[in-house]
């Protein structure tokens, strides 16, 4: 299992618009129904900074995230137009879990 943590904060005036490109994404992974992938995204209290957690039991899975043209655009879109600084990347190990991940 691969797990990737993303923090980034973007610019006050693209905050609405990123929150449209992530859930574009994750209609994308509903319609496609991957059950070895969980993602999620969460808006910070400082109403700027965006986490993104993904757990993928399998290399296909975060394959198949990366590859879907909704989270192409989202990157792109997100470099271009709405980053403040680097997006800062991290792949913790899970110790535990208190339901199923998979």
């Amino acid at each position: 299992m691969k797990i990737t943590r993303v923090q980034y904060t973007v610019k006050d005036e693209y905050v609405e618009t990123n929150k449209k490109n992530i859930e574009a994404v994750m209609q994308a992974l509903k319609n496609m129904n991957i059950k070895d992938l969980k993602y999620s995204t969460c808006l910070m209290e400082d109403g700027k900074s965006f986490m993104h957690l993904a757990f993928a039991e399998t290399p296909e899975a975060n394959d198949q995230l990366t590859n879907l043209p909704e989270f192409k655009f989202f990157t792109s879109e997100l470099r271009a137009k709405g980053i403040i600084a680097p997006p800062v990347t991290e792949h913790p190990t899970l110790v535990a879990a208190g339901y199923d991940i998979f």
